[in-house]
């Protein structure tokens, strides 16, 4: 199990976690029980720590939704292809679905010239599929047919949309 280290003027603890570190220090200094959670101790309550700790990030992953699918997009990338609503090499999205009677993770991404989709499942790489396209290469799959391709990229969404616009 993992130790944290929380030291004061006075004051050295070592605990199982941060919070129980800084909350055994705050005990200790001030003879009190008094009980804050961790996002509060560190500030993070606080909208301007929070715009300087966020500065200098050019962007965060984040998730939409397909009716039941989630599409998580954690990198993002443009280009001036229209067939692929301007996003580009480097944009990524996954997907979590069930690939031969398992729970896989589809992973949708573009590089270079092509749109591909990984299907992974325990961490392995099960199958690869490659076109020049969201909508090719998602039929190609045989998967998710009441969706086109654009969608499962999340290409649709107006959020993401806004990011490959801004980025």
């Amino acid at each position: 199990m993992p130790e944290y280290y929380c030291k004061s003027d006075h004051v050295e603890v070592i605990e199982t976690s941060p919070t129980k570190a800084v909350l055994t220090v705050y005990s200790r200094i001030f003879k009190n029980s008094t009980r804050y959670s961790s996002h509060t101790i560190m500030g993070w309550n606080d909208e301007n720590i929070l715009e300087i700790l966020k500065s200098d990030i050019e962007f965060f992953p984040i998730t939409c939704s397909i009716r039941k699918y989630k599409i998580f997009l954690y990198a993002i990338g443009c280009s001036s292809n229209d067939k692929w609503k301007y996003a580009g090499p480097g944009f990524k999205t996954s997907i979590i679905h069930t690939f031969e009677k398992q729970q896989g993770i589809f992973v949708s991404q573009i590089e270079n010239k092509y749109c591909i989709v990984k299907i992974y499942q325990d961490s392995q790489l099960k199958k690869r599929f490659i076109e020049i396209n969201p909508d090719d290469v998602w039929k190609q799959t045989g998967l998710i047919q009441q969706y086109n391709g654009t969608q499962l990229f999340g290409l649709d969404n107006s959020i993401i949309q806004r990011l490959i616009q801004k980025y």
